[in-house]
């Protein structure tokens, strides 16, 4: 089944389709804008892509749509198709290792992306995308499932064996690493946080004890200066009684001295 050029008459209304087998053409309304680009076809469904990147599957023949998870590579290359307004074009191909309508649960997506056309793979069984790193920087342009292998053309005529499984493997065995690493940080952060409490609240105790003896040190100096003080003006009281006396004893003699008569 191929989706070609609409005519005039139902352009914004309808998709045409020719059936290769019977060579007839199909008009026919689908539940989607009628100016959505679809970037592959394969087991009679066809592949589009929404702006929140979000793939979605949808077989013409009997309305039924399924949505994929985000297609989000993990160099953020999206994030630039995306803001320049071409996120239709970021999916270049996209095949079926089976009709999803037989077997929903058994079923395997593969796409060509970005502009290095690269590869990326989804299973009914998955919860996100796989992204398929090879040895060499191949760019791939188009792809085929036959014998329940998984082949794709590269740009210099190449026909490459694609090890899906591998990839998907290697991709868990990373994704595991991450959430170990991330359990790590959030026990270190925790341990961390734990340690901080302490020194505050040992460092708030210390801090109440520092002020409590700078407290008593203060009280401590007031109380010597008052003593101080007494002490200085007990003697400037006995200094100013002796003074009066040598005075007086000046003014009238003293009492025993018999030679000044």
């Amino acid at each position: 089944m191929l989706m070609i050029s609409p005519t005039d008459d139902n352009g914004k209304e309808k998709q045409r389709f020719y059936s290769v087998t019977d060579g007839v053409i199909h008009d026919l309304q689908l539940p989607m804008p009628y100016n959505r680009r679809c970037f592959g076809s394969s087991h009679g469904w066809l592949f589009s892509i929404e702006k929140s990147m979000i793939v979605t599957l949808l077989n013409p023949f009997n309305g039924r749509s399924i949505h994929l998870p985000e297609f989000k590579d993990p160099l953020n290359d999206y994030q630039d198709w995306v803001k320049a307004g071409n996120h239709e074009y970021f999916l270049h191909k996209g095949i079926l290792t089976s009709d999803p309508s037989q077997d929903a649960n058994n079923y395997e997506v593969v796409v060509i992306y970005g502009g290095m056309r690269r590869l990326a793979s989804f299973k009914s069984s998955d919860e996100a995308w796989t992204f398929v790193e090879l040895k060499k920087d191949y760019v791939f342009s188009d792809l085929i499932y036959y014998t329940g292998q998984r082949y794709a053309v590269n740009n210099r005529d190449g026909l490459i064996h694609v090890d899906v499984t591998k990839a998907r493997m290697e991709n868990s065995n990373e994704i595991e690493n991450m959430e170990n690493e991330m359990e790590k940080q959030r026990e270190n952060e925790t341990e961390t946080e734990s340690e901080n409490k302490k020194e505050d609240e040992e460092g708030g105790q210390n801090e109440e004890e520092d002020e409590e003896r700078g407290q008593n040190e203060e009280e401590e100096e007031i109380e010597n200066e008052e003593q101080e003080e007494e002490e200085s003006k007990s003697e400037e009281g006995e200094e100013e009684e002796e003074v009066e006396v040598e005075e007086e004893e000046n003014e009238h003699g003293h009492p025993l001295d018999f030679n000044r008569h």
